[in-house]
């Protein structure tokens, strides 16, 4: 509550910048009936103009100016994405979880508070949706089995994750080369292998 009570306060002294601004502007004219990539010059992929579409939306049927509702949500997006890694980290149970917890003021306030005016920008946002499935990943690499997996938090934490990619295809390096570690230390990968050998 106190990085929240800091943070508000210093991101409505930068304003938004000009990237977030463009994606207020962009999706104002997608609700106003304007066609993206026709009646609207974009270069990056539509999902960037999806992630703040809703909370422009909701600026409009409120009646209140867009900057707002973009700053709420996402600090709305910020504190899910910090959540739910501690959700998963919890679900495995690591050794590590009591010092963890105590950093999460730190954690918060490198999403809210050091970001300056870039914290509603979509890398800022794509990093907070993406720490669940880094956390998720560290879980399956450790191979616990005291520690079953879900398939709705796998998939909550891919589905979350996945928007680091869509705002920005190239991040996908950051998915990629952790999932390439898990499944190369993986039981099952060693397991399938031991099998095969057993068989030949």
């Amino acid at each position: 509550m106190a990085v929240l009570a800091i943070a508000v306060p210093w991101q409505m002294h930068w304003g938004v910048n000009g990237d977030t601004s463009w994606n207020i502007t962009i999706s104002e004219r997608l609700l106003a009936g304007d066609r993206l990539y026709i009646d609207v010059i974009e270069t990056n992929p539509p999902f960037t103009i999806w992630l703040y579409l809703p909370a422009v939306y909701l600026a409009k049927l409120l009646g209140v100016v867009p900057e707002y509702l973009v700053y709420a949500y996402s600090y709305a997006l910020c504190i899910f994405g910090l959540w739910f890694a501690s959700f998963v980290a919890r679900r495995a149970r690591f050794p590590e979880n009591s010092g963890l917890y105590t950093l999460l003021p730190a954690f918060l306030a490198l999403l809210v508070l050091f970001p300056g005016n870039s914290f509603s920008e979509r890398e800022n946002l794509g990093v907070a949706l993406l720490l669940p499935l880094l956390v998720l990943m560290a879980w399956r690499a450790a191979n616990d089995p005291s520690s079953p997996l879900e398939w709705w938090v796998a998939a909550l934490a891919g589905l979350s994750g996945s928007a680091m990619v869509l705002v920005k295809p190239y991040y996908a390096i950051m998915i990629i080369a952790p999932a390439s570690y898990v499944a190369a230390s993986g039981r099952c990968l060693q397991s399938n292998t031991g099998s095969s050998a057993l068989s030949a």
